[in-house]
């Protein structure tokens, strides 16, 4: 029987991170065109991941505000770029409260301003304590129901995974409504490269569950679908 490691190749550059000392991981990632805030984070004694995610989300995010589209294309781009900061945002929060973070650690997970989630908004949100309660601040947006509809789930599960699952469904939808507006522009493109991005995802979750030989309802679990309408 093959070994996992000969099923499942490891990549030359994540195999060279890990087997690089601490000292040289920032260099490294500096090739991989990582930023200074990252790299210089990464340096640091002791590395809050969850942190270090939302400092490559801002790199992310950055990126996409600065590519060079047709003018009759950047209404959908700018669109498609503040609901996924909403989102971002939104799920930062809750993972922070989830993890206890004090308000001044909530506030430093700003993105910036989304869609519908303005800055004082961001500041109402994390002034609170619970996690039900960052749901009960976004009544009037167009966040709220899904993640009121999977509060009991999340009360059952106890992990903020289940409401990050609903809101990135949510997103799928968001992306096939702005497909449907921006068609004649930039909308399918859009759709077509984040949904990939989201089945790709999918299948390393379900390879992994049945490589570990997790039933099949636990694995759902962490398939992310397209919200309904």
């Amino acid at each position: 029987m093959k070994k996992k490691d000969e099923i499942y190749p490891e990549p030359a550059e994540l195999k060279k991170i890990k087997d690089a000392e601490k000292k040289d991981i920032p260099d490294i990632f500096k090739k991989y065109g990582f930023e200074k805030e990252i790299t210089d984070f990464i340096s640091q004694e002791k590395v809050d991941f969850f942190t270090l995610d939302n400092e490559i989300n801002k790199q992310i995010i950055s990126k996409f505000k600065k590519v060079k589209v047709l003018y009759k294309c950047e209404e959908g781009k700018q669109i498609f770029i503040k609901r996924m900061i909403d989102v971002i945002n939104i799920k930062n929060l809750l993972r922070a409260k989830q993890l206890d973070y004090d308000l001044e650690s909530c506030k430093k997970l700003f993105l910036g301003e989304g869609q519908e989630i303005a800055s004082w908004k961001f500041k109402e949100m994390s002034e609170v304590e619970q996690v039900s309660q960052v749901i009960s601040a976004l009544e009037g947006t167009s966040y709220f129901n899904i993640l009121k509809d999977n509060i009991e789930n999340y009360n059952q599960e106890g992990s903020v995974q289940v409401l990050e699952n609903a809101l990135n469904g949510l997103f799928l939808k968001i992306l096939r409504d702005i497909s449907t507006k921006y068609f004649v522009s930039i909308g399918p493109t859009i759709r077509f490269l984040i949904s990939k991005e989201y089945e790709i995802q999918n299948l390393k979750v379900v390879a992994k569950g049945i490589d570990e030989g997790l039933p099949s309802d636990f694995i759902r679990k962490f398939v992310v679908m397209e919200a309904k309408a």
